[in-house]
């Protein structure tokens, strides 16, 4: 899926999520925070691996650069 780090810049992160209930889906149109542990800052593409955990957010909670790139006030 196509994501954007805080400063903007677009990453591709490839990940699961095995939600147990149907009250837990996630919404398609939902903004994820997603944590990584990636050494390298510069590398584009995210792995399963390097992905620790992630929470919806409310679209006011996104850093700014990111609110730019989804036209989002």
């Amino acid at each position: 899926m196509p994501a954007y780090d805080e400063d903007g810049v677009r990453k591709q992160i490839t990940f699961r999520s095995k939600k147990q209930s149907n009250d837990q889906k996630l919404n398609e149109k939902a903004f994820l925070c997603i944590y990584v542990d990636q050494e390298n800052k510069d590398k584009n593409e995210i792995s399963s691996i390097e992905v620790k955990s992630y929470e919806e957010i409310q679209k006011a909670d996104l850093p700014l650069k990111v609110k730019e790139k989804f036209n989002a006030k």
